[in-house]
């Protein structure tokens, strides 16, 4: 239960289940008995969620009579189809009130704490919605729709907290920063406030920049460690140093200079790019070969790694 608010299909596509289900009849309107009741789920099943509320309505009005009393279990199972047809018409604030009457009416039954549920999720009030799956849970511990449904609504509650929390940072630091302005002058609070600006700029762009390098520098190192592997056939087993040389997956001489190996990477990189057809393995060991080679630290380390190598298979 990833989602919300239930889509047509999937509404259209719920079970119909007895009014003694455990968690079957969640999902969409409860069995019943009456030719008003069998003509609004065949309209739910239709996804005429305008005519299933209007036949629910009628089965409600049938269970409860001219005074409203009546059938106490057929007027929470006529409350519960009518909860489930207007969820379908994304009327949450109906779904919500037939549901909570519902759980009025048979607070035994879990499928009125699941629709109130769902009905509270859909109108963002994941603390109450947090409650009514519990209730739910009381009933029947191991139902995995409750269950799913009380984790979303505790992840609103932590996504909802941390929100809250950054807008209150956020608040207190444009506070102090007015007190702080409201101390300068009108030039040198406008020189004051694009230096500030540029020096954000700036920091936020070089911890994207080096949290992006080391995010693909340990794809590229992972794929590119496997790719070779795979190209070794096993020489790791028969003893051989499965060292890789990045002149040889661009193709250069070890002695060749930053444009020519710029021009290797531009020349191969049409062939490998998974957006062409290529292998997603060889195109990050490829990124990975550039980078490295273009920076003159990196290079310098798989150069003396190169030179070591060597002069151990000697």
């Amino acid at each position: 239960m990833g989602e919300v608010t239930p889509t047509r299909a999937t509404a259209a596509a719920a079970p119909a289940a007895g009014a003694g289900a455990a968690g079957a009849g969640a999902a969409g309107p409860a069995g019943g008995a009456g030719g008003g009741a069998g003509g609004g789920r065949a309209a739910f099943r239709a996804g005429d969620f305008a005519a299933a509320e209007r036949a629910f309505s009628g089965e409600l009005a049938a269970a409860t009579g001219r005074r409203g009393r009546g059938d106490g279990a057929g007027a929470a199972r006529a409350l519960l189809n009518r909860s489930a047809a207007r969820a379908g018409r994304e009327d949450w604030q109906g779904s919500l009130a037939d549901a909570a009457a519902a759980a009025r009416r048979a607070p035994q039954d879990l499928r009125a704490w699941f629709r109130a549920g769902k009905a509270l999720l859909a109108l963002r009030e994941a603390e109450q919605a947090a409650r009514a799956f519990q209730f739910g849970l009381a009933l029947v511990p191991g139902n995995q729709q409750l269950a799913d449904g009380l984790e979303l609504a505790r992840a609103m509650q932590r996504a909802e907290y941390r929100r809250r929390r950054a807008d209150e940072v956020q608040e207190a630091r444009e506070r102090a920063a007015n007190e702080r302005l409201g101390r300068l002058g009108v030039e040198e609070r406008e020189a004051e406030t694009a230096r500030d600006r540029e020096t954000r700029r700036r920091r936020d762009s070089a911890r994207w920049l080096h949290e992006e390098r080391c995010e693909r520098d340990r794809i590229a190192r992972d794929a590119g460690w496997k790719a070779q592997e795979e190209r070794t056939g096993g020489e790791k087993k028969g003893g051989k140093d499965p060292f890789l040389c990045l002149y040889g997956v661009l193709g250069v001489r070890p002695q060749a200079s930053p444009e020519e190996l710029r021009r290797a990477y531009l020349k191969r990189l049409p062939l490998v790019h998974p957006d062409k057809g290529g292998d997603a393995a060889e195109f990050l060991l490829l990124q990975r070969a550039y980078d490295e080679l273009s920076d003159p630290d990196r290079r310098g380390r798989h150069d003396d790694a190169r030179a070591a190598r060597a002069s151990g298979a000697g």
